[in-house]
Parts: structure tokens; C-alpha cells; sequence
């Protein structure tokens, strides 16, 4: 009997230390699409894209762009941000707002400091300036959501969708690229 005690006592003791240790939930992003804007014809073509979601819940996108024209220098980036309360009806969606840059684009963009260099790395051959022509591969990119901020940033963003439009001007200020992405945030548990 004692012996019984003692090892439903040390049971006990183990499932609670195992408990104990289990990591916080941490943000992740969700990818939904990665399409070409529709309606626009720029130089710059999103020729496919597909995701992936690994075990612990990281998505990751793999993508193919064709790029017809040199770009000599990128004059301009604008994000138009748009959330959306679900992915399915787009008349719950609202503008959030407009990020323009303009400077030193041709370092900023690929830039590992900045919130998206995680998702650019994986880019072959990599983005920089003169963007020559050809094929250009992405092949699982992701975020990595502690590099990109802290992770109570994006608690106010959870629960929507995301659809940011991603444009990019050349040397004459004419639209090079244009894409769209709809992604979430989600905090999970790994």
C-alpha cells in the first residue's frame, strides 16, 4: 500500500512539473493567398505560389516571379493595408491606411533589419538593384514573428484578416510590381 501511495504521489509531482514547463502560446502568421494584383499589367509577374504549413503551424509561401524589364532603381513602395473580419466577405472589410517609402529603397528593401527580411531571404537570386530580368525564386519563406517586433504588438490585430497590396514604382515612377496577401495572426502552442 505504501508503495502505491508514493508512486501515484510521484506521478502527480511529475505531471505538474510537466505542465509547468510548457512554453507560452507565440504568435505566428497565417498565409492565406499570394496572388498579382488583379486588373494591373506591370513588368514584374507573380507567375504562381502555393503554401505549406509545417507541424508546429509556421506557414510558409513559395512563389515564382518573372521579371520582363530592368528596374535601374525602385523610386517607390506603397502598402495599402486593409483588414477584413473573416476571409470569406469582403464587405467586412475596412482600409487601415497607406505606408509610402521612398528613400534609399535599393537598401531598404532587402535590408536584414527590416520586418520582411525574414521573407525575402530565401529569394534566388536575391532582390537588389539593378532587379535584372528573369525568373525569381521563392521557396519557403516565412515570418519570424519575434524578429519582426514583440510579440504583444499584434494582439489587437488577431481575430482579422490581413490584405496588404504591395506596390512597387521604378526609375520613371510606373508601377513595377504589384501583389496581394491575405494572411492572420494566431498564437499557438509548440
Amino acid at each position: 500500500m505504501y508503495f502505491w501511495a508514493i508512486f501515484l504521489l510521484t506521478a502527480a509531482c511529475a505531471d505538474r512539473q510537466v505542465g509547468a514547463a510548457k512554453s507560452p502560446p507565440r504568435p505566428v502568421v497565417q498565409f492565406h493567398s499570394f496572388d498579382q494584383c488583379k486588373g494591373v499589367d506591370t513588368p514584374g509577374k507573380l507567375l504562381n505560389s502555393s503554401i505549406s504549413r509545417s507541424k508546429q503551424g509556421a506557414a510558409a509561401i513559395s512563389a515564382d516571379f518573372y521579371n520582363h524589364k530592368v528596374l535601374k532603381t525602385f523610386s517607390k513602395m506603397e502598402l495599402v493595408m486593409t483588414k477584413c473580419a473573416d476571409a470569406v466577405s469582403f464587405n467586412t472589410c475596412e482600409y487601415v491606411a497607406t505606408h509610402k517609402f521612398s528613400v534609399g529603397l535599393c537598401q531598404l528593401i532587402p535590408s536584414p533589419s527590416m520586418p520582411w527580411a525574414t521573407f525575402l531571404a530565401p529569394m534566388q537570386p536575391p532582390i537588389r538593384c539593378p532587379l535584372q530580368t528573369g525568373l525569381y525564386k521563392l521557396r519557403n519563406a516565412t515570418v519570424d514573428m519575434q524578429k519582426t517586433a514583440g510579440s504583444g504588438i499584434f494582439d489587437g490585430s488577431q481575430g482579422y484578416v490581413h490584405l496588404p497590396e504591395v506596390r512597387i514604382f521604378n526609375e520613371k515612377n510606373e508601377m513595377h510590381v504589384c501583389f496581394t496577401l491575405a494572411f492572420s495572426f494566431m498564437r499557438i502552442r509548440n
